[in-house]
């Protein structure tokens, strides 16, 4: 994955990288982030952030194999960072990223969006340019908010 951004970084003839993902893409985002020193920002949708809590919480067998965000937290934590997660989430609920957040030392940036009403799945993608323009956003280097869509 690592090569794969350095690839699409030097074609966009970027500097620096915000990355975003949905679920364990917001996963494998702080995974990479940690591993690198060009990233400014961090913006996860619905994500796994701690798997050992989530798969505990739900039941689920241990993923042994994978790696797991909540062991980089403490290595991310200066990278501005916005946790979308829905409060209707039955997949990954909000807890998720809130055990995340807690094996931080320092939280101050790190901001996790409620939704209400939505799911793991309902109304990400839909909402998306609404929710992409939320002022909480500012944290982000180099994030664009459309003019009209600060709240």
């Amino acid at each position: 994955m690592g090569q794969a951004v350095d690839v699409l970084k030097d074609r966009a003839g970027a500097q620096r990288l915000v990355l975003v993902g949905y679920s364990g893409g917001g996963a494998i985002a702080v995974l990479l982030a940690a591993r690198r020193s060009d990233v400014v920002g961090i913006v996860t949708v619905a994500a796994n952030l701690d798997l050992r809590y989530w798969t505990s919480t739900e039941k689920l067998a241990p993923l042994s194999g994978s790696l797991d965000p909540a062991d980089a937290a403490h290595d991310v934590e200066t990278i501005p960072q916005v946790h979308f997660v829905g409060r209707a989430d039955d997949v990954v609920a909000p807890g998720v990223v809130r055990s995340y957040i807690s094996h931080m030392v320092d939280s101050s940036k790190v901001r996790v969006i409620e939704v209400p009403g939505f799911g793991h799945v309902c109304c990400w993608a839909g909402k998306w340019p609404e929710l992409s323009g939320r002022s909480d956003l500012k944290i982000i280097p180099g994030w664009a908010i459309p003019a009209g869509n600060l709240r």
